[in-house]
């Protein structure tokens, strides 16, 4: 077949792509729930403090220790990458599928071609230090909770690479990526994820939205310090039910995203300063004999995430109106070219993340984080059953930061420099992460070219959480051990417990893109020491 008949086959395909396939898509940030924020341990640090075993302690101090994985790596994937699993292939092969990313956006070769698998992994150690101390000599009922977590957090990304066509003995074409024809820097995918490096026209590698590696990257810090001051206003003479509130500060600790990994580890809630109010309450549901007793206990907190200044990167908006994704899945990934305060080109090369990772103010509306819990007590033990839903509304991303007005425009498949080796201003505005067979450069070419990319291109709600929602299942045996002190009624404890979380958004229209894949299902196991005392 002759080569202009493929050239416009492959545009032709290209548009109907645009228009009515269905490409990846995906968030440029991942953003869980943080490891601090967990009602169900709230449920039974209350459930121990307010009411225990026919005793009312005046204080309270535990320690736990939790270790959380998260599960189905698929759909985590997704957050990210649109999807779990994904081809790359360049530009030089004609036959490359419409959903393909194109190899030369990543510095690999016009020829290479490879299919991923991409695996992440979330797993948390967390050791928090628990205290209620009484109030009563102010006001009766009257109490001050504060927890101290210390969190250690670790993501991986591991990625399995099938290389179908490897591509290194094909070079980038001359004038394309540079004067002369070079060779691609990258042997795989994964390489030029994780080890991002220069070449051609391109003077600086890739500083955003690398991957770590397969040993991954991690982070330990105090997390968010939380100080609680409850109030509970109604506490019936035999304890058998009671109904408070609290108010909640929790303080900015931890890290803020940086936006130089994906997946990045965050130690909290990405430094936000928390405020919220809360109640909970209680009430003994059945109660045969002095050996046991049925409990219920709920708990619902309302927070507001303050303003956190974060690096965000984002994609670019979507050039068609039409077209169902809202956002170039990816864009951030390609490279532009860089233009002069004259509108000239001027022969250099930059990924495009690097200048759509800028400084934000990041905040929240609202959290909700609420539980019920059955709890049965049997003389001195007792078994705890309930259940913790976690609402996060939608973030609000606002950059304080924007692109240098007309000095970038959109490569694509277009050549860099010209025949006579002068810098090239042709560009490609409507170039995806998907690219095109590199024998329609003429086709796609802007005309007039250049065109440039600016602040208004950016999408950004690319770079905001959406609104999520998680169901977590969750049980805990404890064991109090008869008092160690009369005076002082001194009765240490001791507990384990597990629980199980999923994401709780379903989309019933699998034509659109997903919008459930946005946090993560996990699983954790805890066991918990500590004393009441007064």
């Amino acid at each position: 077949m002759a080569p202009y008949r493929i050239g416009y086959i492959s545009l032709l395909l290209g548009i109907y792509t645009s228009l009515y396939a269905s490409p990846p898509s995906g968030i440029t940030f991942f953003s869980p729930r943080s490891q601090i924020t967990n009602a169900a341990q709230e449920l039974i640090q209350d459930q121990q403090y307010i009411y225990h075993n026919s005793y009312v302690h005046e204080h309270m101090f535990d320690l736990a220790f939790s270790i959380a994985h998260s599960l189905d790596p698929d759909r985590l994937a997704t957050i990210i990458f649109g999807d779990s699993q994904l081809t790359i292939s360049g530009s030089a092969l004609p036959d490359r599928n419409i959903n393909d990313l194109l190899a030369d956006h990543f510095g690999l070769s016009p020829n290479f071609k490879s299919t991923i698998e991409i695996i992440p992994e979330v797993k948390s150690f967390i050791l928090p230090a628990t205290l209620y101390y009484n109030l009563d000599a102010l006001l009766y009922g009257l109490y001050i909770r504060l927890q101290i977590p210390f969190v250690w957090t670790k993501t991986t990304i591991d990625i399995i690479e099938e290389i179908i066509e490897p591509g290194s003995n094909v070079p980038f074409p001359a004038l394309y990526m540079d004067i002369p024809a070079i060779s691609s820097p990258y042997n795989s995918f994964v390489q030029a994820l994780t080890a991002p490096t220069t070449f051609g026209a391109m003077h600086e590698p890739r500083i955003f939205g690398n991957i770590a590696g397969c040993r991954g990257a991690h982070k330990a810090a105090i997390a968010n310090i939380t100080t609680d001051l409850g109030w509970n206003y109604y506490f019936n003479e035999k304890h058998t039910s009671h109904f408070g509130i609290k108010f909640r500060v929790v303080t900015p600790n931890g890290n803020k995203p940086h936006a130089r990994l994906l997946y990045e580890p965050i130690a909290g809630n990405g430094h936000h300063w928390e405020v919220g109010v809360g109640i909970n309450g209680h009430v003994l549901l059945w109660n045969p004999d002095d050996q046991q007793q049925l409990d219920l206990y709920m708990t619902l907190l309302v927070t507001h995430l303050l303003s956190s200044r974060q690096h965000r990167s984002f994609d670019l908006k979507d050039f068609a109106p039409i077209c169902k994704q809202e956002s170039r899945f990816f864009s951030r990934y390609m490279l532009v070219k860089e233009f002069d305060e004259n509108r000239q080109p001027v022969g250099r090369l930059a990924p495009l993340i690097n200048y759509t990772t800028v400084w934000c103010d990041i905040n929240t509306p609202a959290e909700f984080d609420g539980g019920i819990m059955f709890s049965y007590t049997r003389k001195q033990f007792t078994l705890d059953i309930g259940y913790n839903g976690w609402i996060r509304t939608k973030e609000d991303v606002d950059p304080v930061q924007g692109l240098p007005l007309n000095r970038l425009g959109l490569k694509g498949i277009q050549n860099t420099f010209l025949l006579d080796e002068t810098p090239s201003p042709a560009t490609e505005h409507r170039a995806t992460i998907f690219g095109d067979y590199i024998g329609n450069q003429a086709l796609l070419t802007d005309n007039p070219s250049p065109q440039f990319v600016n602040t208004q291109d950016l999408d950004i709600e690319s770079a905001e959480s959406p609104l999520v929602v998680t169901h977590k299942i969750f049980v805990y045996l404890s064991y109090t051990c008869d008092e160690l002190h009369k005076q002082y009624q001194l009765q240490p404890f001791i507990g384990l417990g597990g629980e199980f979380e999923f994401e709780g958004i379903n989309d019933i229209n699998e034509f659109e893109p997903p919008t459930d894949k946005n946090t993560m299902s996990q699983w954790s196991f805890w066991f918990r020491a500590g004393l009441l005392f007064d």
